[in-house]
C-alpha cells in the first residue's frame, strides 16, 4: 500500500546544508524582498518566494529523491519539475500558507470560466503529481512553521523539521504551514508533472 507521503533524513552534513543555503541566497539576492505571485490572497498565505531553474544542481539533487520515492511509493508517471523550476521559499515571523493543495480541477479553468468546453486550456496536458519539500532550517532557528498534512481519513500530521529532510508526497494532498511564531524558515520546494491522469 503506498503512502501519502514519505521522507529522507538525508543526513546531509550542515556543511553540504549551508554551502546550498549560500548559494541560493547568491541565485536570488536580487529579488530577496520581492513577492513574485502578483495577486497573492493574504487569506491563504504570505510568505516570499523566489526561482531556481531546473538547471542548478540543487534541483538535479532533489530530483534524485524525487526519482526515489517515486520507484519505490507512487509510480506515477512523470517527466520533470513544474515550469523547469523549484521554488525557493522564505517565512519570516507571522508568514504562513493556510490549507491548500497543489493541484486540483480548479488549476486547469480559466479564470472567470466556468462552461465545460472551456475546462482545459493550453499546456493542461501535464499536471502536477508530486510535491517535494526541502527543509533548509535547523528546527533551533524558527518556531512555529510546521508543515501538517491531511492524510484520506481526515487525520492529519506533522512533517519532521529536521534540518536536511527531503518530503515527497502526492500533490493532492491537503496540507498548510503553520504561522512563524518567531525566526526564520528556509525551504525548498517543488512540483512534478506528469501526463493527465486517465
Amino acid at each position: 500500500m503506498a503512502n501519502n507521503a514519505l521522507w529522507y533524513k538525508t543526513l546531509m552534513p550542515k556543511k553540504l546544508i549551508d554551502i546550498v543555503r549560500e548559494d541560493i541566497d547568491d541565485a536570488t539576492k536580487d529579488l530577496k524582498e520581492a513577492k513574485v505571485f502578483s495577486g497573492v490572497q493574504h487569506s491563504i498565505r504570505d510568505s516570499r518566494v523566489d526561482w531556481l531553474p531546473s538547471y542548478h544542481w540543487i534541483v538535479g539533487l532533489c530530483y534524485h529523491y524525487v526519482l526515489q520515492a517515486n520507484r519505490y511509493n507512487f509510480l506515477y508517471d512523470i517527466s520533470g519539475f513544474d515550469h523547469e523550476s523549484m521554488q525557493y521559499t522564505s517565512y519570516n515571523e507571522g508568514e504562513y500558507y493556510n490549507w491548500h493543495v497543489d493541484t486540483g480541477l480548479d488549476s486547469f479553468r480559466k479564470p472567470g470560466e466556468n462552461k465545460q468546453e472551456n475546462f482545459v486550456f493550453e499546456k493542461s496536458e501535464e499536471i502536477r503529481k508530486l510535491s517535494i519539500i526541502v527543509q533548509l532550517s535547523d528546527p533551533d532557528e524558527y518556531e512555529g512553521g510546521e508543515v501538517q498534512l491531511m492524510s484520506d481519513n481526515d487525520s492529519s500530521f506533522f512533517l519532521p523539521k529536521t534540518r536536511g529532510t527531503v518530503i515527497v508526497f502526492d500533490s493532492r494532498t491537503k496540507h498548510r504551514v503553520k504561522k512563524v511564531i518567531s525566526g526564520h524558515r528556509q525551504s525548498l520546494v517543488g512540483w512534478v508533472v506528469g501526463p493527465r491522469w486517465k
